[in-house]
């Protein structure tokens, strides 16, 4: 997956520990879809987490330890519950797969303005593998 990305600034792959207290973050929390995309975790299991960079668009992917920390830090459970942030894109806003429902869509949302209606969150790309093959 790595290798859709013009510039990467690699973390290293996500253990398999990280990626079992994630998914157990996921059940614990009562998220409704406690699952990830194949492509996501691929995408861990390569770089947990880093910079990287596609047609000019940048993607601050959040490693599994953050996923939680950012989602208690920005109160998504009071303002977006079930969304799940996975990168930011370094304009404030984040990146999200909303696991209210199986859904493998992508959501870009802004940090300072967090909501699944009134036309906070709008849909970015169909799943995560097709948002590095959208050129701006």
């Amino acid at each position: 997956m790595l290798e859709l990305f013009d510039h990467a600034a690699v973390n290293p792959p996500i253990t398999e520990e990280q990626l079992t207290v994630l998914l157990r973050w996921l059940i614990s929390s009562g998220f409704p879809d406690t699952t990830l995309s194949d492509d996501y975790t691929a995408f861990l299991r390569e770089s947990n987490g880093g910079d990287f960079v596609k047609d000019g668009r940048e993607f601050q992917f959040l490693s599994a330890e953050e996923v939680t920390e950012y989602y208690a830090a920005y109160n998504f459970a009071r303002y977006m519950p079930y969304a799940l942030p996975f990168a930011m894109d370094g304009n404030g806003n984040f990146y999200i797969f909303d696991r209210r429902k199986k859904d493998e869509s992508v959501y870009l949302v802004s940090a300072g303005d967090l909501g699944w209606s009134g036309g906070e969150c709008e849909l970015y790309a169909e799943s995560f593998a097709d948002c590095f093959k959208i050129s701006y």
